[in-house]
């Protein structure tokens, strides 16, 4: 049976693997970050619980390196998507400024944000604080995230902050720095899609199951295809020829147009609520019942087995989404005018796409790769140097070898050296006898 992910992700499914060796699925699930990234909080609907259901999508690439062409994937496919946009969004930025210029010489003219993407190296909190002043929304792309995912999943203040970003729903929050000052922050109408890419060393490394069909891992779109499905690397598949990327990218600029973007007031927007079918609804209904009451059976049955559910409902729920993207861009695309209610052709296409995401997520949790890793005294030093580098960030001044043996569990004189020679980021200051430890100036503090 033929395969049906809409019209503008199968013509870039066909232009990509002209030139890179991605799967489909690598592919699909890249595209729909960035395709998300494009709507941002302009376009919500309901789910079918009616709750408020925004375009966020977030997307964890797991594969081997440099075979699998995962950042060579990242990079085309937003040079496809985004690339175009991005160009003139900073050049209608670049005027706005030359005009304020022509208007006074005095001060320096404010300027409207027109990012739409935060790359590694991006804080929670920095992440949070974009998105006070970023209405439209961002993306968090980060292609090399292993570290950076571990210590979110394992901080939980952290990643409950950014789950409840997921929804859309409004964000209330009190950040307090270091100095114990507090910072109200409110977000009315969050927008924060992720693309991200690891290594299977980490899934084995640093998950468990537990992790996979929580609140935070089960919210992303996990893709990792099997080693027999990539290909050699080559280069210069075409010959030399430049991608054709124009329409991709042309699509993009249409679908924000058709949205009623005004350039000059990029953040300044109303939401626009698009509605189902009642033909879509009818079909999505169908399949969700059914799904749902599949899983409810099996569960019975084997105890919640993999907790595979999870992770199903979330996809189902996100049906809905994949639906939406594709209706906006298909129509951009094909030069039709916008519809504001999502229709049966597009629901089956969302539909279809949360299957191949379901049965992927089972793929993973059956096939043993996570809870099956044996932590090594070098994978067990890597997580003290992360304490470490934690407890320094949190006091906020040097400590010394005794202050932090005895408050950190597991660190003591014997794996201290060793520990410590693995911690990049950690300064030794000598002053006389008295030796100290701490957070260099020019670390990342991921989480």
């Amino acid at each position: 049976m033929k395969t049906n992910f809409g019209f503008f992700i199968e013509s870039l499914i066909h232009e990509a693997q002209k030139h890179i060796g991605a799967t489909d699925k690598m592919i699909m699930a890249t595209a729909l970050s960035y395709m998300s990234t494009v709507v941002g909080a302009r376009v919500y609907t309901y789910d079918g619980s009616m709750n408020r259901l925004n375009m966020s999508i977030w997307s964890l690439l797991i594969a081997p390196s440099t075979i699998s062409g995962k950042s060579t994937t990242i990079k085309f496919l937003r040079r496809a998507i985004l690339e175009k946009l991005e160009t003139k969004l900073i050049e209608s930025t670049m005027v706005k400024i030359e005009q304020k210029r022509e208007i006074s010489l005095s001060g320096s003219p404010s300027k409207d944000i027109k990012q739409l993407v935060l790359g590694a190296g991006s804080t929670y909190q920095g992440v949070i604080k974009f998105l006070q002043k970023a209405c439209h929304g961002v993306l968090l792309n980060v292609d090399e995230a292993s570290e950076m995912l571990t210590k979110l999943n394992k901080n939980q203040e952290a990643k409950a902050s950014i789950t409840s970003l997921y929804d859309g729903e409004r964000y209330a929050k009190s950040l307090v720095g270091q100095q114990g000052v507090g910072e109200e922050i409110m977000i009315d109408n969050p927008s924060l899609s992720m693309l991200m890419a690891t290594n299977p060393e980490w899934l084995r490394r640093d998950v468990k199951k537990a992790d996979i069909v929580s609140g935070f891992l089960n919210r992303f779109i996990v893709v990792m295809p099997p080693v027999g499905s990539f290909e050699p690397l080559r280069a210069f598949a075409q010959n030399g020829n430049h991608p054709d990327l124009e329409k991709f990218q042309q699509t993009s600029i249409s679908v924000l147009e058709s949205l009623g973007v005004n350039y000059d007031q990029f953040q300044n927007f109303k939401p626009i609520a698009l509605k189902l079918s009642t033909e879509a609804i009818n079909i999505y209904k169908h399949w969700f019942d059914e799904l749902s009451l599949n899983l409810y059976l099996a569960n019975n049955e084997e105890g919640c087995k993999d907790g595979i559910s999870a992770s199903s409902i979330r996809q189902a729920v996100s049906a809905i989404k994949y639906a939406i993207l594709c209706q906006l861009f298909d129509n951009a695309m094909k030069k039709k005018k916008q519809q504001l209610v999502l229709t049966l052709e597009y629901m089956s296409i969302g539909i279809n796409i949360a299957e191949i995401f379901i049965h992927e997520a089972e793929n993973l949790l059956m096939s043993g790769i996570v809870d099956n890793y044996k932590e090594s005294p070098v994978d067990r030093e890597k997580q003290l140097c992360g304490k470490i580098e934690a407890y320094l960030h949190k006091k906020g001044k040097p400590l010394t070898r005794s202050e932090l043996t005895q408050n950190i569990r597991g660190l003591d004189s014997k794996n201290f050296d060793g520990t410590l020679a693995l911690c990049d980021r950690v300064e030794k200051i000598t002053s006389g006898t008295k030796v100290e430890y701490k957070i260099s100036e020019n670390a990342f503090m991921a989480i």
